[in-house]
């Protein structure tokens, strides 16, 4: 959802922390929930130059509780081509390096 090569920031699983559930980007905001991360799996093919690639899975720590503000990601089965969808939008916040909260 969100990620850069954590390898070469110096963020590992156990010191990242994940944001949900907020619509702007500073504190304090009500609904926001923090996690601990507990594995990341980096795209292999991640690039700075461009920022291609810029993509991780990350496990959290613990699980989240579905709220107003922090809904699943739907994905598509395998069976549906998104070759023909025209249009992709991802939206968030992110930095490529650790700034802290």
């Amino acid at each position: 959802m969100i990620c850069c090569d954590f390898s070469a920031t110096g963020v590992s699983a156990s010191t990242a922390q994940i944001r949900l559930g907020g619509i702007l980007a500073a504190d304090p905001e009500p609904g926001v929930f923090y996690s601990g991360v507990s594995r990341v799996i980096v795209y292999p093919y991640f690039s700075y130059e461009g920022l291609t690639g810029d993509i991780a899975l990350l496990k959290l720590s613990s699980p989240v509780t579905f709220t107003d503000t922090i809904r699943p990601v739907c994905l598509p089965s395998r069976d549906v081509n998104v070759n023909r969808f025209k249009v992709c939008v991802a939206t968030g916040f992110g930095d490529l390096f650790q700034t802290g909260r």
